[in-house]
């Protein structure tokens, strides 16, 4: 069965983007598999401090803890600090280089998340950026 035109060229159109899209995410997986796991409070510390500072942030305003299970997120406070959270393979130097990108590029301002414009923004321009910059 031959498809109309118009979806023909825009199946081809979206091919490359989403060849890399996917590259992208695999690429972050296998990276992340590769990476040694940070195994104590004080060496996430220590990653944080370095980490930070080579973004130009203060890393006096930034705290980490370690979970158990695997989970990468951080949080700001009303005060302005930032809490990183890693936990099982996602206990990295390249998770903490990409909830750092996180914070570099604000990405907690002007989020609409909830919202389908706020998802898109999320998963096709802030969390590949983030990925990027924990290379």
């Amino acid at each position: 069965m031959k498809l109309p035109r118009p979806i023909s060229t825009g199946l081809k159109i979206l091919t490359i983007p989403l060849i890399a899209y996917a590259a992208l995410y695999l690429t972050d997986a296998i990276f992340t598999l590769a990476s040694p796991k940070i195994k104590s409070k004080s060496e996430l510390t220590s990653i944080i401090e370095e980490e930070a500072e080579k973004r130009g942030l203060d890393p006096s305003k930034i705290t980490g803890k370690l979970r158990s299970r695997y989970t990468t997120y951080c949080t700001r406070s009303e005060d302005g600090s930032i809490e990183l959270v890693l936990g099982g393979a996602g206990a990295t130097r390249r998770y903490v280089r990409h909830e750092l990108t996180h914070v570099q590029h604000k990405d907690f301002e002007g989020s609409e998340s909830g919202t389908l414009r706020g998802e898109l923004e999320y998963w096709f321009f802030r969390e590949p950026r983030a990925i990027l910059g924990s290379f």
